[in-house]
Order: structure tokens, then sequence, then C-alpha cells
């Protein structure tokens, strides 16, 4: 019983994240119109909050406009999906 419940705390108490919800978060960013890489992601725990830090690459042919609105999609599904609380999101161009 020891071990089962330290098994399931273990990623909140080391401010880890379950591998495969990481993926599946990885994989709906992929997913939004205008995402063309996922260049790093961090998730995390904040108590009951579910934090996510990510950088993106997009065409260099956006505008900023147009570059923001892919960010309010990709945190509007994250928010809707996975119940996440924050998403800070850091887009860089990519060059083609």
């Amino acid at each position: 019983m020891m071990i089962m419940l330290m098994a399931a705390a273990k990623d909140n108490l080391t401010d880890g994240f379950n591998r495969e919800k990481l993926n599946d978060i990885t994989q709906a960013i992929k997913k939004v119109s205008g995402v063309e890489k996922v260049k790093d992601i961090r998730v995390r725990v904040h108590g009951n909050n579910i934090l996510v830090d990510v950088i993106v690459g997009i065409s260099s042919d956006l505008t900023v406009a147009e570059g923001h609105t892919i960010t309010e999609d990709m945190e509007k599904d994250l928010r809707k999906e996975f119940n996440i609380t924050e998403v800070i999101v850091h887009v860089e161009p990519l060059i083609s």
C-alpha cells in the first residue's frame, strides 16, 4: 500500500508531470492551426492548477496579429481539453 501511494505521489512531489499527459498536451498543441513545431514544453502542477510553458514555431510569414490568434486558439483548446489553468506561449518564427 505504501509503495502504491509513493508511486502515485512521485510526480507531484518532484514537480514532475505524467509523461503520457505531457505527450497528449504536446500532440494537442501540434494540432492547432498555424503551429509548425513544438520546440520546448514544460508542464507542472501547482496545488490544483496545471501550468504550461511552451515554445512553438510558426511561419515567419505571419503577422504578429496572426501569431497572437494562434496562441489564443492554443490556450482555449488546452483549457477546454485538459483543464489547464495557465498557458504561457512563446512564439518563434521558423524560417523556411
